[in-house]
């Protein structure tokens, strides 16, 4: 095993255990450290003797970070070709090798994390905290913002709400919040966590390596299979407008192509057929729901939707006393709909494929269709 600066390396029985090495700097990532992190990585990668992984912090801190001084302001001053080469490795390791060991990592967070260290916790597969720790996005505080391999952290592992509240506002949060939201597994009191991380570390080992890197990373050409951090990112980016890991070659084919073994089956039955079984009830239930609320609705909803409604704008019925289900007070104009998808849904269907009108919740004017 190489000599590291600014790790600490223990290995025993199946269990290899990280720590970053820098209490005197709260275990903030330097250039050096990302450079060991990488190489560390990849040599575990292939170590037959490591089944589980363990990353924690030495003193007080798990992670603060990156450190602003070696890898921002003396960097520098560094040639181009060093610069690069730190903060591609800086990426990697966090944001890819990380994400897509072999082996299932396990974040033991002992202490303070700000920052980049949320890369680390949400690169790992399981994090379990002590209680009495504290996570923070404080950029904000400085005059800057999460930035870096830190947007993984707020667009992929973050509902927005959450994500925006730290970044926006500096706060710190409890171990027991970053449980509550989903940032870590669990928070556990810390003179119990080496026990439950020793509990998790060694039922993963006994378990079949070729099983838990099924979960752990993706697999073939199809992310879906993965529920790890790699297969959580690749998803995240798919779902994204414009964003990348298209499935290609068989995987692309059996997605836009996929089997239909019962086709000829007299007894299937059209996966559809339960939606269509629920819209009249599901209409129903709307008209009720408008009524109650003293308003009018659509005409083309009031009426079971099985003709296409007036194109352009809606307009409330000329005579008022004529329509189906009750005369509306005089103030209440028509309104069209109310916005869950379930009414758009039955406003498609009865329309046969007619576009659904905007949502409006004024009680002054109808609103235009979807153009």
């Amino acid at each position: 095993m190489a000599d590291y600066q600014t790790l600490l390396v223990n290995k025993n029985d199946g269990v290899t255990t990280i720590t970053f090495n820098r209490p005197e700097k709260r275990n903030a990532m330097s250039p050096q450290l990302h450079r060991e992190m990488y190489d560390l990585l990849n040599d575990l990668r292939y170590d037959k003797q490591t089944r589980v992984i363990i990353i924690t912090g030495a003193g007080e801190s798990f992670c603060a970070g990156q450190d602003l001084k070696q890898y921002v302001i003396e960097m520098d001053s560094q040639p181009d070709r060093v610069r690069d080469e730190v903060r591609e490795k800086s990426r990697q390791w966090r944001n890819e090798i990380l994400r897509k060991m072999p082996q299932p990592v396990i974040a033991k967070i002992n202490g303070w994390v700000f920052g980049g260290g949320f890369t680390v916790v949400t690169g790992c597969d399981i994090a379990i905290a002590a209680d009495d720790i504290r996570l923070g996005l404080s950029e904000v505080n400085f005059g800057h913002f999460p930035g870096g391999e830190v947007t993984i952290v707020l667009t992929e592992h973050l509902q927005p709400k959450h994500g925006l509240y730290y970044a926006l506002t500096g706060k710190t949060m409890s171990a027991k919040e970053a449980e509550r939201i989903g940032l870590i597994t669990k928070a556990v009191p810390r003179a119990d966590l080496d026990k439950e991380v020793m509990e998790i570390a060694n039922n993963l080992k006994e378990k079949a390596p070729s099983a838990v890197q099924a979960l752990a990373q993706p697999r073939g050409e199809d992310p879906d299979h993965a529920l790890g951090p790699a297969g959580l990112e690749q998803r995240g980016r798919r779902a994204r407008p414009g964003g990348g890991a298209q499935l290609t070659g068989e995987a692309a084919r059996r997605r836009a192509n996929p089997p239909d073994h019962d086709r000829d089956d007299p007894h299937r039955r059209d996966p559809d057929d339960g939606l269509q079984a629920l819209l009249p009830a599901l209409r129903q239930l709307l008209v009720e729901q408008l009524e109650r609320a003293g308003l009018a609705p659509a005409p083309a909803l009031a009426q079971g939707a099985d003709q296409p409604d007036h194109p352009g704008r809606h307009q409330a019925p000329e005579d008022e006393h004529h329509h189906p289900h009750h005369d509306p007070p005089a103030r209440a104009p028509a309104v069209h709909v109310v916005s869950p998808a379930a009414v758009r849904e039955v406003q498609r269907r009865g329309n046969h494929g007619q576009s659904a009108p905007f949502v409006s919740y004024s009680f002054r004017q109808p609103c235009e269709q979807n153009q």
